[in-house]
């Protein structure tokens, strides 16, 4: 009898915890799609039903007025902004209250890639910011067009003879 009593007591806060979690984007009126308790929005991703991107696509298509929506990543709530101009002040006006995020590449599996200023957090992300941030001024960028425009045309260059030897192969 007592195991039972436990096993009911285990179930209703189970039950009390996922309802809490799962609610979150609903008590501040982020739209969402309906998760399932434990694997949330990823269960036709985990059974290869959809690619995470075409979940993805589908989640930004489903809500167009929004600015942004919300999902779950197993029990991680994750925000996907929409809306231009919130993109912009969160990463340029309001970027030291975002200072951590999720990691998309292992800086041990690849240090190139897992070391760049998306892949950084915390204090190592804004001491990089703040250092690479005057190098992107508009004036300075102004100033690197001329070389953008002949990298380019270099590379057209490049692609056009790469096309031209292949094609008489």
């Amino acid at each position: 009898m007592l195991l039972v009593i436990w096993f009911a007591v285990i179930l209703a806060a189970a039950a009390l915890y996922f309802h809490q979690l799962h609610t979150r984007f609903s008590r501040y009126g982020v739209k969402q799609f309906k998760p399932i308790p434990i694997v949330d929005n990823m269960a036709r991703i985990m059974l290869r039903m959809r690619h995470i991107t075409d979940d993805t696509q589908k989640l930004y298509n489903a809500f167009p007025e929004e600015r942004f929506v919300g999902r779950f990543e197993f029990l991680n709530p994750v925000v996907m902004i929409k809306d231009i101009e919130l993109i912009k002040k969160i990463t340029v006006k309001d970027f030291e209250h975002f200072l951590d995020h999720r990691s998309i590449v292992n800086e041990n599996v690849d240090p190139f890639f897992g070391r760049n200023l998306i892949s950084l957090k915390g204090e190592e992300w804004k001491d990089m910011r703040s250092t690479l941030s005057p190098a992107f001024t508009s004036s300075k960028m102004r100033l690197m067009v001329p070389f953008m425009v002949e990298v380019g045309e270099q590379m057209i260059k490049s692609l056009k003879k790469e096309i031209q030897s292949t094609s008489g192969k």
